[in-house]
């Protein structure tokens, strides 16, 4: 158990139901839901790393993969690096694919750029601005149109666009669902991004007693190389997080 939730007696923490808001103390995470404030206890080293992660101008980690068991708070973590990489500016783009996404095509990608303007698309070269808005449902599929190496390129060339104007971070919620097209894109984009403002922050689920990765954080290890991918596993609590939490509950 990772959370405490407590009835809000002021606004402070913002109206917006799941929205989020850091406390003051980095090894700590607050947020509201509804009528009511969370707090994460005993993932303190956890946050801080991804936080480091994020605030770090000359890394050449382009992922950070939050790794873990069902349930054992990795979107707790990943969230906060959401709301910390928009509280230093950042844009951010965010996928949750699910199970049955997977054998399907290009969802992921469709549900990233899902809230990019048209006219980001618009400044492409028409060979790969066409097969982009194919993959993402923004035009009518014609032969040819989804050439894997062209929906890749222009990925390549809409993210270098959008990194011009500022940091951008990639955000995918339970990685190991990503459909293979969207894996396969996202993996060639991130590989040949120059600025180093691009990033990708992704949680994955491992189960217990299964060495196979998925075939989502294969294809991101193969691309862009382990040296480039920070790891942080998310273990048991501590014994003195799950005193505090005995304590404060």
């Amino acid at each position: 158990m990772l959370l405490v939730v407590r009835q809000v007696l002021d606004d402070r923490l913002g109206d917006d139901q799941g929205a989020m808001l850091p406390i003051k103390a980095s090894s700590q995470l607050a947020f509201r839901v509804g009528g009511l404030r969370v707090d994460v206890i005993g993932r303190g080293a956890e946050l801080d790393r991804t936080r480091a992660w994020l605030k770090a101008t000359s890394s050449d980690r382009t992922a950070l993969f939050i790794e873990g068991e069902p349930g054992i708070g990795k979107t707790t973590i990943w969230s906060d690096g959401i709301n910390q990489a928009r509280l230093e500016d950042w844009t951010v783009l965010v996928c949750r694919p699910r199970p049955s996404d997977a054998g399907l095509s290009n969802v992921g990608i469709t549900d990233l750029l899902r809230n990019v303007p048209d006219e980001a698309f618009a400044d492409l070269p028409a060979p790969q601005r066409g097969p982009l808005e194919v993959a993402t449902l923004r035009k009518e599929a014609g032969d040819g149109d989804l050439e894997p190496r062209a929906v890749g390129t222009a990925l390549t060339a809409l993210l270098a666009g959008m990194a011009v104007r500022g940091s951008l971070l990639l955000a995918v919620d339970d990685a190991q669902w990503l459909d293979a097209a969207s894996a396969r894109a996202l993996a060639f984009a991130l590989h040949r991004q120059d600025r180093g403002n691009v990033r990708l922050l992704a949680a994955f689920r491992i189960e217990t007693g299964t060495a196979r990765a998925s075939a989502a954080f294969t294809t991101f290890e193969s691309a862009l190389g382990r040296d480039h991918i920070d790891r942080v596993p998310v273990g048991p609590m501590s014994v003195a997080a799950i005193h505090r939490l005995i304590l404060e509950t």
